[in-house]
């Protein structure tokens, strides 16, 4: 059996990811896309949540906080807007 690593986290070494406004809170919402059925292989389409973070203050979604392939998506869709 492998043993699992036990990773300590010293607060006092990271940094605070904070918004444009220089809000240092957030909060989880989700943004759901769609798979189609098409695309998938699946007989419906699908919904995909996906996790992101938003400013408490200015409610801008903080690009630090995204999976590198939804920042990908989502700079795409503006460019295409």
């Amino acid at each position: 059996m492998s043993q699992q690593q036990e990773i300590r986290l010293d607060l006092s070494q990271t940094t605070p990811i904070t918004c444009e406004c220089k809000n240092q809170f957030f909060q989880e919402v989700v943004m759901i896309r769609k798979w189609s059925r098409f695309a998938s292989g699946l007989p419906t389409d699908q919904n995909v949540p996906i996790p992101v973070m938003v400013c408490t203050e200015c409610k801008k979604i903080n690009d630090e906080t995204l999976p590198p392939a939804v920042k990908a998506l989502i700079d795409k869709e503006k460019e295409n807007a």
